[in-house]
């Protein structure tokens, strides 16, 4: 097809003249269509008419949010005509654009649970995270950039449930995504305490440890000429059952953590009345001496502690050294008769909380409830 390219030849004798053709070849070319990094494959040139090309992938193109589907003729389309590796005839200069879906995104929000000035015991302000992130994101958590407290406890750092494990970083998923601030019960010696709330209490879980005051002054170690005074009494198994301290610690303004105190005798009893006077309820499972006699203590110890109180069978220190333990779980209240202090006795033998009075020197537990 097509027409003659006028020339003018002066004739001196017959010619023949020969038509010259050219090749005529076409370019494939690649656009990123609003890629937000990345560079489109390389283009295609000295293609033939009619001839076959396979399609290229996307190579090193990304959009920030949005999934590569393929190529299309059209920069508009919803969806790609060719992908890696298909086939495309070619007929003419072409030009494929990348077609992209938008991924959907996730939202991070953060609890202060139970802390912050909107939980009414604390202060600050938890982060606000404008981001949206796409399944599958790494994200590394922020630090405590709010400044949050929560009165009894510091903050430890972040976690996917309340009180669960703490996280640096999550992996976004398929909804969006909620973090709870993890709260930490530690006292001035550094260690680490559960809580447990049984009717309308909140107790630790274990037995007090610490060896200072919440000003982070000493508490006096046990000293068998000295009375009358705070001392404490670590023993070897005190690690788990806590220390062994006199009643002059237990009544001491500064032994509890703030926002924690040692329980009076009306918060025991409300303990009693929450757990219907069972002490097999707020007995350890472990440790016990066991009893023959049904519904005690010492009677099948692994039906124990459903209340998760978990009294342990430390005994107490008198001069003589360590004496009941495993027989009983004794345990100091703030409150005294003048003759001697209060506790607090569950037995193995036993099948509810007793209540005596002990030499204000002997060394028994403390266990701590919350102030509210």
């Amino acid at each position: 097809t097509g027409t003659t390219n006028p020339a003018s030849v002066k004739m001196e004798k017959d010619r023949s003249v020969a038509a010259k053709f050219s090749l005529i070849t076409y370019t494939l070319t690649y656009d990123g269509n609003g890629n937000s990094g990345g560079s489109a494959p390389s283009s295609v040139t000295g293609i033939e008419s009619g001839k076959s090309v396979s399609v290229s992938g996307a190579g090193s193109l990304v959009r920030t949010d949005y999934e590569f589907l393929g190529w299309n003729t059209d920069a508009t389309a919803s969806t790609a005509k060719y992908t890696a590796s298909s086939a495309i005839i070619i007929n003419a200069d072409t030009k494929l654009y990348a077609i992209w879906k938008a991924q959907p995104t996730y939202s991070i929000t953060y609890d202060a649970n139970g802390g912050g000035v909107d939980g009414g015991n604390g202060t600050g302000t938890v982060p606000i995270d404008s981001k949206k992130y796409v399944s599958g994101t790494n994200v590394t958590l922020p630090e405590n950039t709010g400044d949050l407290t929560r009165k009894g406890y510091v903050f430890g750092g972040w976690s996917t449930i309340k009180n669960g494990d703490i996280v640096m970083s999550v992996k976004v998923q398929s909804s969006d995504l909620r973090l709870y601030a993890k709260w930490l019960i530690k006292d001035a010696s550094g260690n680490i305490y559960t809580e447990v709330t049984i009717g309308g209490q909140v107790w630790m879980v274990e037995n007090l440890k610490t060896l200072k005051y919440n000003d982070g002054s000493p508490i006096d170690q046990w000293k068998l000429d000295v009375l009358d005074i705070p001392q404490y009494y670590y023993h070897q198994n005190s690690a788990i059952n806590g220390c062994y301290y006199n009643w002059y610690v237990a009544a001491h303004p500064k032994i509890a953590p703030a926002g924690w105190r040692v329980p009076t005798s009306t918060d025991w009893y409300e303990l009693d009345q929450a757990i219907n006077s069972d002490a097999k309820s707020i007995a350890s499972k472990t440790g016990w001496e066991t009893s023959e006699e049904p519904g005690t203590v010492g009677n099948v110890p692994s039906a124990n502690n459903s209340s998760g109180f978990n009294a342990l069978p430390a005994g107490r220190r008198v001069d003589g050294g360590i004496e009941m333990n495993g027989y009983e779980a004794i345990f100091w209240c703030s409150d005294n008769s003048g003759k001697g202090g209060t506790v607090y006795i569950v037995d193995n033998i036993g099948s509810t909380i007793v209540t005596r009075l002990f030499d204000f020197n002997n060394g028994v537990s403390i266990r701590l409830v919350r102030d509210y």
